[in-house]
């Protein structure tokens, strides 16, 4: 029977937690007239920012990908201030071996081959 409901439905933009395919083509369509007025703001000579639109997946994505920034930007001037620990001998450090393949140094014993994507 849920799957009967229309997909404007409250039932099935609360499971969806996003936008519908129409929404999303609507939104798309404004984001480009948007768009398309900047561009000719800009060749008149004025400045114009767009604000466009995101969904609430888009929103999410974007503030994941900024933690994730973040965690390598501090992680990076920890090590730049000499506040890591280097990394020990046994740690899997992955080289190139002749067949094209890759492995770790360092897991001796195991398996842990894996073909080269360029191979």
């Amino acid at each position: 029977m849920i799957e009967f409901l229309d997909d404007d439905s409250a039932f099935k933009k609360a499971v969806r937690e996003d936008w519908s395919d129409e929404e999303y083509i609507q939104v798309g369509i404004l984001n480009e007239i948007r768009l398309l007025r900047g561009d000719q703001a800009a060749i008149a000579g004025h400045e114009m920012e767009p604000v466009l639109l995101e969904s609430p997946r888009q929103l999410r994505d974007r503030e994941e990908y900024a933690e994730e920034q973040s965690a390598v930007r501090e992680g990076l001037l920890r090590h730049l201030r000499g506040q890591v620990t280097p990394i020990p001998d046994a740690a899997p450090v992955p080289i190139v071996v002749d067949d094209g393949s890759y492995q770790h140094k360092g897991l001796e014993g195991v398996n842990n081959a894996v073909r080269s994507p360029v191979a």
